[in-house]
């Protein structure tokens, strides 16, 4: 009995481990289908392959606007803790994200960290309400650090965005240069981010404040640079009436 027993005790631990191990991905995507459906239901995945481990899906959609393929590795170790912790990259024809993504087993706020990306502004702007102008540029992302709860709110991040080559083909075609907003999170768990530009010809100045309650307000001023394209000059004189410095003031406001 002692051979039989040492074989239990050793083999089928290790059998088991084998078959996670190799566990399918499309098979693990099965499972966790319904919950991921309810939690983000506008993203679509296909084509998957390799292990829960590692693995590729072959198409990723979201909004049925942002769209490529994408690859991750899970880490076992947080497992033990109860934590699902991964490594993603989300890739399209022009552009990439990745990030490292950990969440409790149990529920709760998602935690990304080292958010890294490049897209086209016109695969972002997709993802939002529609707007009456066709926006150009790409979009850089840095953000070590970054939370957002189960309802989809930010509740914390660090880091910047900048909008390189930031324009607008139509209705007019107008070039602002590069712009970049700053995130940071304050003492009261408000997101803060500081808006200005990096020497173009549009000259901006402002702040971005995301409210717990998933509201969120733009105050900023801008104005055209000394050597700004006349087309830029007269498109701010619809903002109306510019300030003794020559600036226009802008108040936004709305719920993400």
């Amino acid at each position: 009995m002692k051979p039989l027993m040492r074989y239990f005790s050793v083999g089928v631990p290790l059998y088991l481990l084998f078959l996670i191990a190799l566990f399918p991905a499309v098979q693990a995507y099965r499972f966790a289908a319904e919950p991921l459906a309810r939690a983000l239901p506008e993203l679509k995945l296909g084509g998957l392959k390799g292990t829960v481990w590692s693995g590729q899906a072959g198409m990723l959609a979201y909004h049925r606007v942002l769209q490529g393929q994408a690859s991750w590795q899970l880490s076992p170790l947080p497992l033990l803790v109860g934590k699902a912790s991964l490594t993603a990259l989300f890739q399209t024809q022009e552009g990439f994200l990745q990030s490292r993504l950990t969440v409790p087993l149990s529920g709760g706020s998602l935690e990304l960290s080292d958010v890294e990306g490049r897209l086209p502004v016109t695969e972002l702007a997709g993802m939002a309400s529609p707007l009456p102008l066709l926006l150009d540029g790409v979009v850089s992302l840095n953000l070590p650090a970054l939370v957002i709860d189960a309802g989809g709110r930010i509740l914390a991040v660090e880091g910047s965005i900048i909008w390189h080559q930031a324009a607008i083909s139509a209705p007019q075609a107008l070039t602002f240069g590069d712009l970049e907003l700053v995130l940071h999170t304050g003492d009261g768990g408000q997101v803060v981010g500081e808006i200005s530009d990096r020497g173009g010809p549009l000259r901006v100045a402002g702040t971005l404040q995301l409210l717990p309650e998933g509201t969120y307000r733009v105050n900023a001023t801008v104005a055209a640079a000394p050597d700004a394209p006349a087309s830029l000059v007269q498109s701010l004189g619809w903002l109306g009436k510019p300030d003794t410095q020559g600036g226009y003031r802008l108040s936004y406001s709305g719920r993400l």
